[in-house]
Parts: structure tokens; sequence; C-alpha cells
């Protein structure tokens, strides 16, 4: 599986008003580093994520990317905001396959890795070989036995899933 397949692309955490950028980057890594109990849990929501709704599927995407993007929203503890402007705003990609999280402030460094379509706004994989060049955006998930012995989940077929627990049998 490539490093494309298991990015999670989420949306700001927090606009940079009265703070510089780096200063919110390393509030936000130190806040993970401290609570390494915390991101344990969240590494293993995503890696469950991840086989439920495996995202080389196309259909799940979308489901892939919102419940991985709510799974770190709500272990961080912040809130987004919804915006069409990318500048200034920060971003967490979660890399599975190498453990880690790369949280940076969009600026035009990053303008070249940025696709726009109109409607859509994402990051090409190759956002993630410059991010690995500088260790002030990465957080390394704590490397526990929990982590390592993890065991992979069945896939779930979403929309089988859905219609059976909400609506199948629900007018009888």
């Amino acid at each position: 599986m490539s490093s494309e397949d298991i990015i999670i692309r989420c949306q700001s955490i927090a606009r940079c008003t009265l703070v510089r950028r780096k200063l919110i980057n390393n509030k936000i890594i130190n806040k993970l580093r401290n609570n390494p109990k915390i991101m344990e849990n969240c590494f293993l929501e995503i890696k469950k994520i991840l086989y439920l709704f495996p995202p080389a599927k196309n259909e799940n995407k979308f489901i892939y990317g919102k419940v991985g993007e709510l799974c770190l929203i709500n272990n961080i503890n912040k809130n987004t905001k919804d915006t069409h402007s990318i500048n200034g705003l920060h971003f967490i990609i979660c890399n599975i396959e190498d453990k880690c999280l790369y949280i940076f402030t969009h600026s035009e460094k990053f303008e070249m890795y940025v696709e726009n379509s109109g409607a859509n706004i994402s990051y090409k994989g190759s956002i993630i070989t410059e991010l690995r060049k500088h260790p002030e955006y990465i957080y390394h998930f704590p490397n526990t036995k929990k982590i390592e012995n993890y065991r992979e989940d069945t896939e779930i077929q979403p929309y089988e899933y859905i219609y059976n627990t909400f609506i199948k049998n629900s007018f009888k």
C-alpha cells in the first residue's frame, strides 16, 4: 500500500491569527508528545478505520478520510473551520506506514504540492517526501506493544452495514 493510499487530509486545525505558524505547530506537536496514551489510541483508531474502510477502494475514500479526520479532531480536541483558501491553515497528514503525523501550516513553500480542481483542494503524495526532510513537522506515534500487536480487522461493506443497521426492518 503506497503512502498516497494511506494519507488523511485533515482540514484546518486552527487559524494562525495572533501566534506565528511555527509556534502553533510546536504547541500541537508538544501536546501530542505529552499525551502518548491518547495518541496510542488515536493511532489504533486510525489503523482500524484503514482496515474497515480501505481507501484503495474508491467508494471508501470519502468515508475513510472523514472518519479519520473525526478521529484526529476528537483526539487532539481542536475545532475545524470551513474555508476555501488553505493559506495559513494547519494540516495534519497521518501516515500509517511511517507511524507518524505530519503537522504543518500551509505556506508558499508547499504550494507546488497542491492540486486545486476548484471544488476540491488536496495535496499530492509527493508532499510526504518534502515533509520527511523536516523533523519539526513530524510527530511519531508511540512505539508500544499494544500498537505492535494490533491485529487487522475484517473489512466492512459500508453500504450494506448502513442499510442493515439503520434501514432494514426499521418499519416493521
